[in-house]
């Protein structure tokens, strides 16, 4: 394991003992939870991020671009010459350390730096005994922190770091115009104020869930309708997240854990995309014109209890580059979707758009495909006419089989038995979206059967993962026949 370098001053020991693992992880987590820190929930995580790699003996990693991947969601494309996202923050992490220092942390036996020019982390032991001018802040009066219950609403812009490279200038003024002219405005008719303004994110305080859930909504389609004209590579698409929680008012900021799940739900949520806590969704089922989807419980990272996740279900929630396609482009003509098994004896056609993408990693799926992980494409049960052959079908469970072809075994069809065990098990069929002739538009946006997932399948794309245990309809067609999720 990598140790952190040692300095000596007139406040170090001569020979000062070297921190442990678990004293380095116990005092950032402090750092971490203090008021100062409890405003950005990305300080936070770069803090945790360059700490922990050096930890692990891999601090040779913690460069600019992989910190602008794992911390700030930066894609590949991420140029440091050309945004300067992570010099930034480490100026304003490396300042909040500082004050941490001055106040708090005044008499803490560790000194924790990111030295200028580099992210690696320097941890300094003090020596034992306090110093002679260092006084602990006496705590302030209870009747001093303000708190209420307030709807926050987090959202980002999409690949942010990309737009600002193909286009730095008009990026930003697009970004203006649509933050001027529908963003806060919408913010404002829903009786919300927006608390911060973050380069490619905003955090907005509101008065009801129904009032955050009608504006995230009403931002989306506005976005929609803004971007219907703009070449795909050029459009500004929102991800938000919405929570309801106990805040800490200070001065014109907020503070708390509900802060954080808003942020980390918008990172769940697709492009265009509206994703809200089961806190929001008890506030606001059946008052809203919005209908959601039960995406069961989520272990958000750096938040201890699972959060009850749903999506909510737009009208048109991702921009045209991100639609599920209904058809293909052959010779300059739309044709439909197709695909088939291996040897050709058994063809389809899809005629009408894609519900959802999503990986399986349960047990049976695998045992089915013979693969650790299968990725499925669900469509409406007419959409699919098979052009040659038939798949012969399997009866994998007390509620569904699984269509494949006789000949060459190719994993097809996943569709539930009629009738159906419950309403949501009905009108709906699953491709298996490899054999699709053209595959590659049908990304995953989730992850389902994570509690078989192996453990040497490591698939980064699509944050949002469940178990089946975790995920209702499963549960419900399980208990209708007395059984549980195996």
């Amino acid at each position: 394991m990598t140790e952190f370098p040692q300095y000596s001053d007139g406040e170090l020991h001569h020979h000062p003992p070297a921190p442990t693992a678990a004293t380095v992880r116990a005092h950032v987590e402090k750092i971490v939870t203090s008021p100062g820190f409890q405003q950005s929930l990305r300080m936070k995580d770069f803090l945790c991020f360059v700490i922990e790699e050096v930890l692990a003996g891999r601090g040779e990693r913690v460069k600019e671009y992989t910190v602008a991947q794992e911390v700030f969601q930066k894609d590949e494309t991420f140029d440091p010459k050309t945004s300067s996202i992570v010099r930034v923050e480490a100026s304003r992490l490396r300042s909040k350390l500082k004050q941490y220092y001055e106040c708090e942390g005044q008499a803490d036996p560790i000194r924790l730096e990111i030295p200028k020019g580099s992210y690696v982390p320097v941890v300094r032991m003090l020596a034992a005994e306090p110093r002679r001018d260092a006084q602990a802040l006496p705590a302030p009066p209870s009747d001093c922190v303000q708190r209420r219950i307030t709807a926050i609403l987090s959202a980002d812009v999409v690949g942010y770091s990309r737009l600002m490279g193909v286009d730095e200038a008009g990026t930003h003024g697009a970004l203006r115009a649509h933050l001027g002219e529908l963003i806060v405005p919408m913010i404002a008719e829903h009786n919300g104020r927006v608390v911060r303004l973050m380069g490619d994110g905003i955090l907005v305080d509101l008065a009801s869930a129904i009032d955050a859930v009608e504006c995230g909504a009403a931002i989306q389609e506005g976005m929609a309708l803004r971007n219907a004209e703009v070449p795909d590579d050029r459009q500004i698409t929102f991800r938000i997240g919405i929570t309801l929680g106990d805040v800490i008012i200070d001065g014109d900021d907020i503070y708390g854990e509900c802060v954080n799940v808003a942020a980390r739900l918008q990172e769940l949520a697709e492009p265009g995309g509206v994703y809200i806590s089961g806190t929001v969704f008890e506030q606001v089922d059946g008052k809203v014109g919005v209908n959601f989807v039960d995406w069961g419980n989520q272990q958000i990272k750096n938040i201890a209890k699972l959060v009850r996740v749903y999506r909510a279900k737009l009208l048109d929630n991702s921009s045209t580059a991100q639609r599920r396609p209904l058809f293909d482009m052959q010779g300059g003509k739309d044709v439909p979707v197709t695909g088939g098994c291996l040897c050709g004896e058994v063809r389809y056609e899809i005629t009408k758009p894609c519900i959802e993408n999503n990986f399986c990693h349960c047990r049976i799926c695998q045992k089915f495909s013979g693969a650790p992980v299968v990725a499925m494409s669900t469509y409406p049960v007419d959409a699919i006419r098979f052009t040659k052959g038939e798949p012969k079908y399997y009866k994998s469970s007390p509620f569904v089989e699984r269509g494949f072809c006789a000949n060459c075994g190719s994993s097809l069809t996943y569709r539930p038995l009629t009738p159906s065990v419950t309403p949501n098990w009905a009108d709906w069929i699953v491709i298996h979206t490899a054999s699709l002739d053209n595959p590659e538009p049908n990304a995953p946006a989730w992850h389902l059967g994570v509690e078989s997932q192996m453990p040497w399948v490591d698939i980064h794309h699509a944050p949002t993962r469940v178990r089946c245990q975790d995920a209702p309809d499963i549960v419900e067609a399980w208990a209708a026949f007395n059984l549980p999720v195996p």
